[in-house]
């Protein structure tokens, strides 16, 4: 149906925009901890709050979409990804989001 297939054209694209967003976090302060002024350190961390405004989205959508694709079906390999996503998302919730906002505050 057209509907499963905008899921699972969704799915992927979330998925991707999440990992590029997540690689450009990590290797923007990686780069600037290692070769930027104190000024660009202050500018990338004051910028990642902002970019959770749609990480957290994409986040989600690869959650709500791979919810879908999986209705109805049951394996091993399924319900260790379930597990696996659990976990992930308590670790956003309550260590990432709350640290990339700390560590904006800090740098300011």
């Amino acid at each position: 149906s057209e509907e499963k297939l905008m899921i699972k054209l969704l799915h992927p694209i979330a998925g991707t925009l999440a990992f590029l967003l997540i690689a450009t976090f990590w290797l923007s302060t990686l780069g600037v901890e290692l070769f930027g002024a104190e000024a660009h350190v202050v500018a990338v961390k004051s910028a990642t709050p902002y970019a959770l405004i749609v990480l957290v989205p994409a986040m989600i959508t690869i959650g709500g979409t791979g919810e879908l694709l999986a209705k109805g079906r049951r394996s091993r390999v399924l319900d260790a990804k379930t597990r696996r996503m659990r976990v992930i998302v308590a670790n956003g919730l309550f260590v990432l989001i709350p640290s990339a906002f700390f560590l904006s505050w800090k740098a300011r």
